[in-house]
């Protein structure tokens, strides 16, 4: 078994069930993860619950040995479909209220998860500075985005580092996610930490960043930023690609790492390269992260077997541990 003990999987990307629930392919899957991938821990997507279909099955299938990271996007993206104004950066009062409700359930979340192991297991907890600036007549701000730091900030987070995962800016033309900008975001990041007792970081998405730049420079800006403002606190590592047809164009699929040496499950067209992974981490010391990681899917999604689906997590931190010592040794 590959030694991969510093880093979270954002495994529900590769799992079978993403789309369709199927509980015994849910625990083949799970099950598969904790005994192929000796990992730190796992990503886990909140919905507004612990898991869309069962949280005592889910709880039962995770490993005691992890940790976790509690990501919010899911949520929110799913709560944009019925409210586009839904949203702590928000400038709609309501929408911006109904967003703090949506982060007091996973606060809960995080309780419960670190009451059924009896100890903290959550070190992270992944916001959005949503809404989605695609939709028309919605409005953001970085002040709006304070005022729900502020508050949430204020909560008993058991220990739990609260991050915003920046993804692509709906400042910029043609936007995936389309939430606040970069610079925003720490500025609203830095106004608050003035403030609270614990403060919030900034987590990169390699391919978010990529996306909105439209460019694997993106990625390395983004990083460098963050870090000199003393806010990086994660990056995790997902793909994406110019020219896709596949995976698309410019789409926030999280394609796995471009073909390299000693890897059989790659993505030809993927941009997240050793050397671009290589180039965003020399913008960071890694070491003081909270956590780093990768997430990647596999498409198709259907059809994708469950050597393909296990593989493809594998080889891309197989890459990643590569930069790593890589960096280490320079």
């Amino acid at each position: 078994m590959d030694d991969f003990k510093n880093f979270f999987v954002g495994a529900y990307a590769t799992s079978p069930t993403l789309f369709n629930w199927d509980e015994n392919k849910e625990k083949e899957f799970l099950t598969s993860i904790k005994n192929r991938l000796n990992i730190r821990g796992i990503e886990i997507p909140f919905w507004g619950e612990l898991h869309e279909h069962d949280e005592e099955f889910f709880l039962n299938l995770l490993d005691p040995k992890w940790e976790y990271v509690l990501t919010c996007l899911p949520g929110t993206m799913k709560a944009l479909e019925s409210n586009p104004h839904f949203g702590i950066a928000s400038n709609d009062e309501k929408s911006r209220l109904e967003a703090i409700a949506f982060y007091k359930k996973a606060n809960k979340a995080v309780e419960k998860l670190n009451k059924y192991f009896g100890k903290q297991k959550v070190i992270s907890v992944a916001m959005a500075s949503g809404p989605s600036l695609k939709f028309n007549n919605v409005e953001s701000s970085a002040s709006s985005l304070s005022k729900s730091l502020n508050e949430i900030c204020s909560w008993n987070w058991f220990g739990s580092k609260l991050v915003i995962e920046h993804c692509d800016s709906g400042r910029e033309d043609n936007p995936v996610k389309g939430f606040l900008s970069i610079d925003e975001e720490i500025e609203s990041v830095l106004e608050v930490n003035e403030n609270v007792k614990n403060s919030v970081g900034l987590t990169i998405n390699w391919a978010r960043s990529a996306i909105e730049t439209r460019s694997v420079v993106g990625p390395i800006e983004h990083v460098k930023k963050a870090y000199e403002n003393k806010i990086l606190s994660g990056v995790m590592f997902s793909g994406t690609s110019s020219n896709s047809e596949l995976y698309g164009d410019w789409s926030d699929l999280h394609l796995p790492v471009a073909a390299e040496n000693g890897t059989e499950y790659y993505e030809k067209d993927s941009l997240l390269s050793f050397e671009n992974m290589k180039n965003t981490l020399k913008e960071c010391d890694s070491n003081l992260l909270s956590y780093i990681g990768i997430k990647v899917l596999s498409m198709p999604i259907e059809q994708s077997s469950m050597e393909r689906r296990i593989g493809i997590n594998s080889d891309t931190m197989k890459i990643l541990n590569k930069v790593i010592k890589d960096l280490e040794n320079e």
